[in-house]
């Protein structure tokens, strides 16, 4: 191949790059935007707000923990112990960068107030369920334990057997540290029943999630303990144990007949039955049944948290929450409907369509969350610049075209100063020759080349006219 060919070709090149530079840098400004509007590589770091020492939430978040390591490695998840559901929500609402905020943590739905933490100057107070933290569903249900001495019962009421908060007046009550869901519970429980809010220096005997706290439930420094947990807490199989141990134990289980009039008056409580038996068929413990009131609770994140740690929190939070329990059906959890808080726009999708991320165990899960958020977008994107470059031949064509008639200017002005006479004719011959020698170096396509020779066929008429003028 000859050297002219070859510089023929890269001209031709270097012609069809410039030409569709234009729609290039167009595609890149868009990918640009597509890339920062989607946000598609998540943190890839995680704070997760528990909960109380030998609480449910606590176990939970390291199920959670486990769950998410074994399924997304490289996902960091840092655990924040807490006192409850309320600081939990405080927790959420505090600004990033403070060394103690969280981005994901679990409330209880029954008796908590959504606006903890909210700055009545900055929101809507007539808002119950404001909107700076979503849920990703209802995770599991809890029971609301209330528990009591008998002897201080028998006592006060000359009964070993209550059935009713009111009765216990008088009681040294435990509700648990302040920031957790189950004591605020537990007061407007109280204070549905005109019983005094227990003093601070009785509320810090002893954390009501603590398994101490039953033993001095059963020892009588304590009257009676209102606490919420799932029959998976430690502090509840503790309870368990005292009340089927063959020593007769002086705790009693409150059965609260009218579990059902306090469900019409705090939303997100529901009644529910521990069956007589159920700690101990063969001495038949409890005796009876016993009523209770049992609270939801959700998985909240910030509203902003990246969308893929929301799937991810989805689809472990499937995994951790499907088993049974006395108060819950295999699979009933979780579930997608809003409670203290909206659902989110992703927990919605997720619901309603399911899981349409595939998880691919070969990638890292930003990699593949990059691709899953990304290639709709993109086949966009393409489809859009398909008309677009339909642009691409004619414009092409025009520079090839443009390249040739800008000649014809200063052809046409060589020609009038030949026709005026006022410019010498070595002048003229000297435009004349830089002008057939800048046209010799063009390289146009094959599909030009018939433009090209006319050109150069016009100068070869104007060069034969210069030399007929004496």
């Amino acid at each position: 191949m000859t050297t002219s060919r070859l510089r023929n070709i890269f001209a031709q090149g270097g012609d069809l790059l410039w030409t569709i530079l234009p729609l290039l840098a167009l595609l890149g400004m868009l990918l640009i935007s597509v890339y920062y509007w989607l946000s598609p590589r998540p943190p890839m770091q995680l704070r997760f707000a528990t909960g109380q020492a030998n609480g449910t939430y606590i176990e939970l978040a390291h199920q959670y923990v486990t769950d998410i390591q074994e399924h997304y490695p490289g996902l960091k998840v840092e655990l924040i112990e807490t006192k409850g559901a309320t600081d939990n929500i405080q927790r959420l609402r505090m600004a990033r960068s403070a060394a103690s905020s969280a981005e994901v943590a679990f409330a209880q739905n029954g008796g908590v107030d959504a606006r903890i933490g909210l700055d009545p100057a900055k929101s809507d107070p007539n808002d119950p369920m404001p909107e700076d933290i979503d849920s990703l569903g209802t995770v599991l249900r809890q029971a609301l334990w209330i528990i009591y001495n008998a002897d201080v019962a028998k006592q006060l009421r000359g009964s070993e057997t209550l059935t009713h908060i009111h009765e216990l007046n008088g009681f040294k009550i435990n509700v648990g540290v302040e920031g957790s869901g189950g004591r605020m519970l537990a007061l407007k429980l109280l204070g549905l029943n005109q019983l005094p809010a227990p003093p601070a220096d009785e509320v810090d005997l002893s954390q009501a999630m603590s398994e101490s706290m039953i033993d001095k439930v059963e020892a009588g420094h304590i009257g009676a303990s209102l606490f919420v947990a799932s029959t998976d807490a430690k502090v509840v199989k503790t309870l368990f144990r005292k009340l089927a141990s063959s020593t007769p134990s002086k705790i009693r289980l409150l059965n609260l007949v009218d579990a059902e009039a306090y469900t019409h008056v705090i939303p997100h409580l529901s009644r529910a039955v521990l069956p007589s038996g159920i700690i101990h068929l063969g001495r038949e413990i409890p005796t009876t049944e016993i009523a209770l009131l049992t609270s939801t609770t959700s998985l909240i994140v910030r509203e902003d948290l990246h969308p893929a740690l929301q799937n991810i929190l989805l689809e472990t939070s499937r995994r951790v929450h499907k088993k049974a329990d006395l108060f819950q059906k295999e699979g009933e959890f979780p579930i997608g409907q809003p409670s203290l808080f909206h659902l989110s726009d992703e927990a919605e999708r997720y619901f309603r369509q399911g899981n349409s991320t595939p998880r691919r165990p070969w990638l890292p899960f930003w990699v593949s969350n990059m691709i899953d958020r990304m290639w709709l977008t993109l086949m966009t994107v393409a489809a859009a610049l398909i008309p677009i470059s339909r642009l691409i031949p004619p414009f092409y064509a025009w520079r090839m075209r443009r390249r040739i008639f800008r000649w014809y200017e200063d052809l046409y002005r060589i020609e009038e100063a030949i026709d005026g006479g006022q410019v010498a004719h070595t002048e003229l011959q000297d435009n004349l020759d830089k002008l057939l020698a800048r046209v010799e170096r063009t390289r146009v396509p094959l599909s030009r080349t018939d433009e090209l020779y006319n050109l150069r066929s016009h100068i070869t008429l104007v060069q034969q006219r210069l030399d007929s003028v004496p």
